[in-house]
């Protein structure tokens, strides 16, 4: 979800293969759900916007790591 959003209401909703998140009746991020329970996939895209403005919020990100680790997969428990 882009970051100018964060903090927004927005309407997810939730099919058995993606996830469509909406915000003002426009499609802002669709992506495929995650299989397993807390997931979690951060997009390096996602950051970019962010990277503007705060330079150094990428070193310790998720995205990151992610992507230095192969393909960007989710991450089962992140955070948990």
């Amino acid at each position: 979800m882009p970051v100018r959003l964060a903090g927004l209401r927005v309407r997810a909703s939730v099919s058995a293969r993606e996830i469509t998140i909406l915000h003002e009746g426009t499609e802002v991020a669709r992506h495929e759900r995650l299989r397993g329970r807390f997931s979690v996939c951060a997009r390096l895209e996602h950051y970019l916007e962010l990277l503007r403005r705060k330079p150094g919020a990428l070193a310790g990100s998720l995205a990151l790591h992610q992507e230095r680790e192969g393909t960007g997969k989710p991450m089962p428990n992140a955070g948990r």
